[in-house]
C-alpha cells in the first residue's frame, strides 16, 4: 500500500512538474531592440554627461542605455600598526562622492525628457584589492584593482550607501561582538599613565594611549580589508550575493585582463582572473567581447565548461554572455556604439521588462562594423507538438529539436557569413551564406539534458547568442 502512494504521488508530481516546464504553443509576440551597456559619464571617469549621453544613444536608435558609473574610487594604504591615522587616502569623482540621490535623480530626469528611450543607472565596481609589499622597502604593489563587476537594477540609494565593497567602511562593519571589547584597551593604558608621577612617562602614555584609541575607532571588526588577501574570495562572493539580494544584475567586467602599470612607487597589477568564473557562484554573466573572447567566450572554451556546470547542476543558475562597452574618457561614443551592443528580445519597451530579459539572458551579443546591417531575427528550437523555446529559455520536448534560424540584411549591402551551431560546447553544424537566411534544421536524434547556441561571424562582424537549454521526454 505505501509503495503504491508513493509511485501516485510520484506520477502526479511528474506530471505537475512537466506541466511547468513546457508550454503548448509558443505564442509570444517580442520585439528585437539594441542596448547599450556599460557607460561612465562625467560623474565618475566619463567623458560626457549624462544628457550628452542619451542624446549620442538617441542619435544612434539605441533603445536602452545602461550608465555604469564607478562606485567608489579610491585607494587607502595605512603604516602598521596605526594604518588609521598614518594613511594615504586617493579619493577620485565616483557615485558615493556624488551622491547616489543625485545620481539617480539625475538619471530619471533624463529619462523624463527620452520617453522613447529608457536609461537604467548601474556602477562598475572593484570589490576588493590588496597591498603587498613595504612602504618603507619602497616595493608597494597594489593587486587586483582592475577585477571589475559591472552591476545595474538598483534604484534605491541606500542599497548604494551599503555597497560592500573596499572603502565603503561603514557598510563592510560587522555586528558588534563581546570580543569587540578588546578594541577598547587604549583606555586602560590611559587611566594607568593618570596614576604615573613621571611627567615625561605619563605625557607619552596618554598620546599612546590616545592615538590607539582613534586608530581602533569605531571599535568595531571589518568584513575585510586592504591588508587581508586571504579574504579575497569571500569578499568577490560577498558583493554578488549581496547584489542578488537587492534583485541586481552582475557582470564580471573583463576576465582576461591583465593590467600592469607603475604609477609613483607603487606597482598597480592585476593578472586576469578567468579563475574567478568557476570560483564565484550566482553572478548573472560575464563581457564577452571586451578582453573575453579569447579564452572564456570562444567555442569550447571556458564559458562551455561553466554552462556545462549548470548542466550538471553545480550551479544554480546559468552564465550569460554581455557584450559591453567598457567607455569613459577615451575614443568617440558614436563609433563604440556602432561597434558593440546587445539585441535584446522584449514583449515591451519598459524598463522592468528589460531588465528581467536581461536576467533571463534573451538576447544576442554582436560586434563590428556589419553590426549596422545585420540582425538575428530568430533562434529557437521546437518539437513536433509546437513546444518551442527561444534564446535563455528552457524546454522540455517530446520529440527530436527542431532548430530555427532567421538571419535579416537590413540593406543591399550583403557579405558572406558563417552560421556556426554549437551543441554542449561543439559545433555541430555549419552553414555558409552571403544572403538572408530561414534556416530550418530538426537533429536526428534526442540528447537529454544539453544546451545550443550559434556563433555567426564574417569578415566584419561577431554574433553569439546565449543558449537554449533543452531536455527530452526519454
Amino acid at each position: 500500500m505505501r509503495n503504491c502512494c508513493r509511485k501516485i504521488i510520484f506520477l502526479i508530481s511528474f506530471i505537475i512538474f512537466s506541466f511547468f516546464l513546457q508550454s503548448p504553443a509558443y505564442s509570444k509576440d517580442f520585439i528585437l531592440v539594441p542596448v547599450a551597456i556599460q557607460i561612465s559619464s562625467k560623474i565618475s571617469d566619463g567623458k560626457y554627461s549624462i544628457e550628452e549621453i542619451t542624446k549620442i544613444l538617441h542619435k544612434n536608435n539605441f533603445k536602452v542605455g545602461i550608465i555604469a558609473d564607478r562606485d567608489l574610487l579610491k585607494w587607502e594604504y595605512g603604516i602598521w600598526p596605526l594604518r588609521n591615522i598614518f594613511k594615504k587616502v586617493i579619493k577620485f569623482n565616483s557615485i558615493l562622492e556624488f551622491g547616489p540621490k543625485r545620481y539617480l535623480e539625475e538619471i530619471q530626469k533624463i529619462n523624463n525628457l527620452y520617453p522613447d528611450l529608457i536609461l537604467i543607472a548601474g556602477f562598475e565596481s572593484a570589490p576588493f584589492y590588496y597591498w603587498e609589499g613595504s612602504f618603507f622597502k619602497n616595493n608597494l604593489k597594489l593587486i587586483g584593482w582592475h577585477r571589475h563587476i559591472i552591476t545595474f537594477g538598483l534604484e534605491n540609494p541606500q542599497d548604494y550607501y551599503n555597497l560592500p565593497v573596499i572603502g565603503n567602511t561603514k557598510a563592510l562593519q560587522k555586528k558588534f561582538k563581546i570580543k569587540d571589547i578588546l578594541k577598547f584597551w587604549p583606555i586602560l593604558i590611559f587611566f594607568f599613565a593618570l596614576s604615573i608621577k613621571n611627567r615625561l612617562l605619563k605625557i607619552s602614555l596618554i598620546i599612546f594611549s590616545l592615538m590607539f584609541f582613534l586608530n581602533n575607532y569605531p571599535f568595531i571588526e571589518l568584513l575585510f580589508t586592504p591588508y587581508s588577501k586571504n579574504l579575497e574570495l569571500f569578499a568577490y562572493q560577498n558583493f554578488i550575493d549581496y547584489a542578488n539580494k537587492k534583485g541586481a544584475i552582475t557582470i564580471w567586467a573583463h576576465p582576461e585582463a591583465e593590467n600592469i602599470q607603475k604609477i609613483g612607487n607603487i606597482l598597480v597589477k592585476t593578472t586576469e582572473y578567468t579563475n574567478l568564473l568557476f570560483l564565484t557562484k550566482n553572478y548573472t554573466g560575464f563581457a564577452i567581447f571586451y578582453e573575453g573572447y579569447n579564452k572564456v567566450g570562444k567555442i569550447g572554451g571556458l564559458w562551455d565548461d561553466l554552462l556545462k556546470e549548470y548542466l550538471e547542476k553545480k550551479r544554480k543558475t546559468p552564465i550569460w554572455a554581455f557584450s559591453t562597452l567598457g567607455f569613459d574618457y577615451f575614443g568617440n561614443l558614436e563609433e563604440y556604439l556602432q561597434e558593440t551592443k546587445n539585441m535584446v528580445w522584449i514583449e515591451k519597451l519598459e524598463k522592468n521588462v528589460v531588465l528581467d530579459a536581461l536576467k533571463r539572458g534573451r538576447f544576442y551579443c554582436i560586434k563590428g562594423k556589419g553590426s549596422q546591417n545585420f540582425i538575428l531575427e530568430e533562434f529557437s528550437i521546437e518539437d513536433k507538438d509546437g513546444r518551442k523555446a527561444i534564446v535563455g529559455e528552457e524546454i522540455f520536448l517530446n520529440s527530436a529539436p527542431i532548430i530555427r534560424i532567421k538571419t535579416k540584411f537590413l540593406s543591399d549591402n550583403k557579405f558572406p557569413f558563417k552560421i556556426k551551431l554549437i551543441r554542449n560546447g561543439t559545433v555541430i553544424k555549419i552553414w555558409e551564406t552571403d544572403n538572408s537566411s530561414d534556416i530550418e534544421y530538426q537533429e536526428d536524434y534526442k540528447i537529454k539534458n544539453c544546451y545550443y547556441r550559434l556563433e555567426i561571424e564574417s569578415k566584419d562582424l561577431l554574433l553569439v547568442t546565449n543558449p537554449i537549454f533543452v531536455d527530452f521526454k526519454l
